[in-house]
């Protein structure tokens, strides 16, 4: 490259300064208290914006078939944690 067609650092750096990442906001469910993504379901209880959009524990049910635990406990399938079924059943 020809060096007059150069552009200068600061006309290099001037450019990238929109390229910078910005960090996930994140809020607390109104529900359960999980931390969420803004304008999004939260994916531990199903609500949004205090209103049931997906019942997570058919949901859960359906993925463990034959597995009742009690309202508040821990849900666990092959060593992983998976969900905390809702009090409010």
């Amino acid at each position: 490259m020809v060096n007059h067609m150069r552009h200068t650092r600061g006309h290099t750096r001037n450019r990238r300064s929109h390229h910078g990442l910005s960090a996930i906001s994140l809020s607390l469910c109104s529900n359960c208290g999980q931390p969420n993504t803004t304008h999004t379901m939260c994916k531990n209880c199903g609500y949004f914006k205090g209103k049931m959009i997906i019942n997570m524990t058919a949901k859960i049910d359906k993925k463990v078939p034959g597995r009742i635990d009690p309202p508040g406990e821990r849900i666990i399938v092959d060593h992983r944690f998976i969900a905390v079924r809702p009090r409010w059943s």
